[in-house]
């Protein structure tokens, strides 16, 4: 069976505040290392908290490697951005423009299009078409409509 490791007197105090937090991660990960502290099982634990026993262990195994500053860090998930906001916005921009305006014959812009531009400006290195299309999704002040 896996347990947590002992603990100090001090982590037991910081689980103990930490899962008075309003953020449910949180709170989920210290009650499940002060549970695992009083030597309960994983699948035991996983029926108070409402997990899965391996993620009650993966829980457990992080603590142990990492100590507290696991209970606390938020899970990176997801892609990692391509690029920043001032990269989003310059992108954003160049499509304010008429594309005739960078001698394109059509008069809406194609994601292929506005790569290659993006690229020609030197707003980017380099952009393949799906990170820009992520990209014009997460901006807030995008429009679909072309500029006449």
């Amino acid at each position: 069976m896996l347990f947590t490791r002992t603990l100090s007197s001090q982590e037991v105090e910081s689980l103990h505040q930490l899962s008075r937090s309003y953020e449910t991660i949180i709170h989920r990960r210290s009650r499940i290392i002060l549970l695992s502290a009083q030597r309960r099982s994983a699948n035991e634990i996983a029926e108070v908290v409402g997990l899965h026993p391996n993620s009650i262990r993966l829980v457990i195994r992080s603590f142990n490697e990492n100590g507290i500053d696991s209970i606390s860090s938020k899970a990176k998930s997801g892609r990692l951005r391509a690029f920043g906001t001032d990269v989003q916005d310059k992108i954003v921009e160049l499509l304010r423009h008429k594309p005739t305006d960078y001698g394109i014959e059509s008069g809406v812009w194609t994601l292929e299009e506005a790569a290659k531009v993006a690229v020609e400006q030197g707003i980017v290195g380099s952009i393949c078409i799906e990170s820009l299309l992520r990209s014009l999704k997460s901006h807030p002040t995008t429009t679909q409509r072309s500029v006449p």
